[in-house]
């Protein structure tokens, strides 16, 4: 299947030889072989990355630029991965609204805008086009004054909307000064895109800072191995061309010696009273 719509025209010519199918696309353009559709799609898909990449990087530019004169907030929620990321004061009815574009990889990803508005005692994180309320929390004193005043330090973060459910979040939330921004920022695009693993999940970083001494060490390990085993076969080499023969009477001398060592005898075509060619003996 070339996985066409109803856009595309498709001739089919019937040869001996083999059927000649020729499709063309709704520009005109045409093609004659499934492999040429499929790596003008792959540019195409390429091409789009590079566009989407550009302007990721361009937006993350602007937002680094204007941490030094804006509030910025990081939010880590691990049973809800939507509401996790950078948060900044926002102009209107919103008061923070999540930093977009946080990942290049996709053209969708970050699309999805978050904004977190206060209603009375209440704070909301809700979807701005669709103006759901995805969690709140309360809006209070009661946990300190910078609870009050951004939602992000808050330890009693809840699912959906008030009264309908009761399901509590597991948190955490900082303020990030000017220096910090760039780390954190780095922290986030470095997040796997998709999901992690038992083994990735189960590892925290010190787990993972002790696998890779582990795995450090056993390399370093095989390498003074791989020496050692070098070492010794220089120096039975050195000490076979050091005790091997340098004249022709020396090196004749040696061979009928190993021949002896070897069959017992010498063979009865070197014990005939003729003359014999080295290339002859050594054969």
């Amino acid at each position: 299947s070339w996985g066409l719509d109803e856009t595309w025209s498709v001739a089919i010519r019937l040869r001996r030889s083999g059927d000649q199918v020729t499709v063309r696309r709704a520009d005109g353009k045409v093609y004659f072989h499934k492999h040429e559709l499929t790596c003008e799609r792959q540019r195409s898909i390429k091409q789009q990355f590079r566009t989407h990449a550009a302007e990721c990087v361009n937006n993350l530019v602007k937002f680094l630029d204007s941490a030094a004169s804006q509030e910025v907030w990081e939010l880590d929620v691990k049973s809800l991965p939507r509401l996790s990321g950078l948060y900044v004061r926002a102009p209107g009815r919103a008061q923070f609204e999540k930093v977009q574009r946080m990942s290049c990889a996709s053209a969708t990803s970050g699309a999805e805008v978050i904004i977190v508005s206060r209603s009375e005692t209440m704070w909301q994180f809700s979807e701005e086009a669709t103006g759901q309320v995805i969690a709140w929390t309360q809006a209070d004193a009661t946990e300190g004054v910078a609870a009050a005043g951004a939602p992000f330090t808050t330890t009693r973060l809840q699912l959906g909307q008030l009264g309908i459910s009761d399901q509590q979040l597991e948190s955490r939330g900082r303020f990030l000064e000017f220096g910090d921004v760039g780390a954190a920022l780095a922290a986030w695009l470095s997040e796997p895109q998709g999901p992690r693993c038992k083994q990735c999940e189960s590892s925290g970083p010190w787990q993972q800072k002790r696998v890779h001494m582990a795995a450090s060490a056993k390399s370093s390990d095989a390498r003074s191995d791989k020496l050692a085993l070098y070492e010794i076969r220089l120096r039975d080499q050195e000490a076979r061309r050091a005790a091997a023969p340098r004249t022709l009477p020396a090196m004749l001398s040696r061979m009928l010696q190993k021949l002896l060592k070897l069959e017992g005898s010498l063979p009865s075509g070197l014990l005939r009273k003729r003359q014999l060619r080295i290339g002859t003996m050594c054969s």
